[in-house]
């Protein structure tokens, strides 16, 4: 008897510690000064995961003022924000001031509580109550953006994102005069900050959004939006939709022009698929199918794409699954972004063949022809370059006509010149920067490539 009376206090005494490990914490925020058009507010913070929509708060008296009552660890603390239908748009808060709390690029709000609390009511992205707004304390802002760079949607452009404007079609842009410049007005608090963007078209999935990411106007801790740092006066916002021009112009279209990419499978057994091309400029997806009409082990294929831009591709031994791997040892040729190395080259302004990469390799291969390998047709001494270097041509080659070219890691012919009869000739590289090349030579149908470093 005395074993189970003790089992009942024991499982009373854990039931009401379980109980008391919780306390209610009413969270708050006032939406009346936000402009943008949104559906839900949520609450994101450490105590959820920042799982996005499943903490909800709720309007039920419609004066704006949105709350939600969640049952917290006793006589903490944690992190956390308001945000918008998920994470559609969240706050952007201040650092420094007095409810928010800094760790790396993240600014949130922070409270401590003992015992049930019910917070003050805030104003969405700010620690204090919010100011009755009236005209005189709000300003006209119109969002004005050329649309040269794009064909435009048939639906137009519209305002959007930042945790201000919403999503893709909730704002729309007008253009009465027809020359392709999309304007709209908004009412804001004067000095008010936030993020926005602009999107060519309605599209629920963001597809359509303008893409700056990489330029000085585009903020990469939030989605690279732009920032609008807060106006006194009425304002007008000039822009270019997909540049940072801020004077109402666009820069000149890239020129589209013609490039070829080449592969040497020689060596390799190529997947019945074929070969593809992956790359930045198709959307990375796969499909862009290269011919090796002539079976000579050599595949490529032409794109128009644009010029004076820079690009990122791999080549694909029937799809994704045969994608080249590149390393550190391939820095020659590729680019490492976070996890990702590619191959990388910047396209000039005209009609441009790339060099015939060797697959998985930064080596290239300059003839379909066969290449002495065991009694090379020259050497180079040195190989890490100053100024000079003195090529020497074997026996089979110094008494006959070639063709010398230094080409540089973007396949671009640096240095050409036709060589007669001679045994030697010293490179001069002066006028080259640093860098990795290739010196070519061609000679009685045979080619052979090397490689030299130069560092003045």
């Amino acid at each position: 008897m005395k074993k189970i009376t003790l089992l009942v206090a024991l499982m009373v005494c854990f039931s009401w510690s379980a109980i008391a490990q919780t306390q209610n914490v009413t969270f708050s925020v006032d939406m009346n000064n936000y402009s943008g058009t949104f559906t839900t507010v949520n609450i994101n913070g450490i105590f959820n995961g920042w799982c996005g929509a499943c903490n909800p708060l709720a309007d039920s008296d419609g004066d704006g003022v949105w709350e939600v009552t969640l049952p917290l660890n006793a006589n903490d603390s944690t992190e956390y924000k308001f945000t918008i239908d998920g994470w559609i748009g969240q706050e952007n808060l201040t650092p420094g001031s007095s409810c928010t709390k800094t760790v790396g690029p993240y600014t949130n709000r922070f409270i401590a509580w003992s015992g049930d609390t019910t917070l003050p009511t805030v104003c969405y992205e700010s620690c204090a109550s919010c100011a009755p707004v009236s005209m005189g304390d709000s300003v006209n802002v119109t969002f004005s953006v050329n649309a040269a760079l794009v064909t435009t949607d048939a639906a137009g452009l519209f305002l959007a994102g930042g945790g201000t404007f919403g999503n893709p079609g909730d704002n729309p842009m007008a253009d009465p005069d027809g020359d392709d410049v999309w304007e709209i007005t908004v009412r804001l608090p004067k000095g008010m900050t936030t993020y926005y963007t602009f999107t060519n078209g309605n599209c629920p999935s963001w597809g359509c959004k303008e893409n700056i990411a990489g330029l000085p106007c585009a903020d990469p801790n939030n989605f690279n939006d732009r920032f609008l740092s807060g106006a006194w006066s009425d304002t007008t916002v000039l822009a270019c939709f997909q540049a940072c021009e801020s004077d109402g112009t666009c820069p000149s279209p890239n020129p589209q022009i013609n490039v070829t990419f080449q592969v040497d499978m020689n060596g390799q057994t190529v997947d019945p698929a074929g070969m593809f091309i992956g790359g930045s400029f198709e959307g990375w997806n796969g499909t862009t199918a290269m011919t090796d009409s002539d079976a000579d082990g050599i595949w490529e294929t032409t794109l128009m794409l644009d010029g004076g831009t820079q690009i990122e591709w791999k080549y694909l031994n029937g799809g994704w699954t045969g994608a080249e791997v590149f390393d550190s040892t391939h820095a020659d040729c590729t680019l490492t972004t976070g996890s990702y190395i590619n191959r990388v080259a910047t396209l000039s302004s005209s009609d441009t063949t790339l060099p015939i990469f060797i697959f998985n390799s930064c080596d290239i291969t300059v003839s379909t022809k066969p290449v002495f390998t065991q009694d090379e047709l020259f050497n180079i001494i040195p190989t890490l370059v100053d100024d000079k270097a003195l090529v020497t041509f074997k026996h089979e080659i110094a008494y006959n006509d070639k063709q010398l070219q230094i080409v540089n890691t973007m396949g671009q012919v640096v240095f050409s010149k036709a060589l007669g009869q001679t045994p030697q000739y010293q490179l001069n590289t002066s006028n080259l920067s640093n860098g990795i090349y290739f010196v070519v030579v061609q000679a009685k149908g045979f080619a052979q490539t090397e490689r030299i470093m130069i560092q003045h």
